[in-house]
């Protein structure tokens, strides 16, 4: 099982799930939004959510996983910048 995070996204669904799905790998779609999901269960994914700043979630969304691809937000990552910019350490 292969768990993804930013599954709707270019990244995370471009990117990974198509290419696992097209080798027959079973994905996991790790979404805020179920509904914004739906699409993927009909491509075959498993859905579960759990939101990136939600430890517990993402740990029970993870579970039994061989492998986790965690994209991150443009919102954190334009955070992550102004902060460098500002001389300040990141949020994590």
């Amino acid at each position: 099982m292969f768990a993804i995070t930013g599954i709707t996204g270019k990244v995370g669904g471009e990117g990974g799930a198509h290419n696992l799905l097209a080798a027959n790998q079973p994905v996991r779609a790790v979404v805020r939004d179920l509904s914004k999901g739906e699409a993927w269960v009909q491509l075959g994914c498993e859905l579960v959510r759990a939101d990136i700043n939600d430890a517990g979630a993402l740990t029970s969304a993870f579970e039994q996983a061989e492998s986790v691809f965690v994209a991150r937000s443009a919102e954190l990552r334009s955070v992550a910048r102004l902060s460098r910019r500002r001389g300040r350490r990141p949020p994590r």
